[in-house]
C-alpha cells in the first residue's frame, strides 16, 4: 500500500489513474530519503497544487507545512483529504 493510494477516491483525480502510483513511485525520493530533515521542521511548498506533497510532509513529521497555491480552486481541493492526526498542520493558502 502506497502513501497516496487514497487519492484515487477523490472526486478530481477520478479517470486520472497515472496520477496515483506516479506519486507513490515519487513519495519514496521526496519524503522518505528525508524525513529525519522534515520530522520537526517547518516546511514551505510552493506551487502546492492540491497540497498533496504538503500532507506527506505533515505525515512524514514536520511541525507544520505552508504550503502556498495560487489556483484556489486547487487549493480548496485538500478539505477533500481524509483527517488525520497530521492534516491540522497543514496551512494550504
Amino acid at each position: 500500500m502506497g502513501f497516496f493510494d487514497f487519492i484515487g477516491e477523490l472526486e478530481y483525480y477520478q479517470g486520472k489513474a497515472p496520477a496515483v502510483p506516479r506519486l507513490n513511485k515519487r513519495y519514496p525520493f521526496v519524503v522518505e530519503n528525508s524525513r529525519d530533515e522534515i520530522a520537526g521542521a517547518k516546511v514551505l511548498d510552493l506551487a502546492s497544487h492540491d497540497g498533496c506533497w504538503c500532507y506527506a510532509f505533515a505525515g512524514a513529521g514536520a511541525a507544520s507545512v505552508e504550503g502556498i497555491e495560487l489556483r484556489q480552486e486547487l487549493g480548496d481541493m485538500f478539505a477533500h483529504y481524509p483527517g488525520s492526526n497530521f492534516k491540522h498542520r497543514v496551512n494550504l493558502r
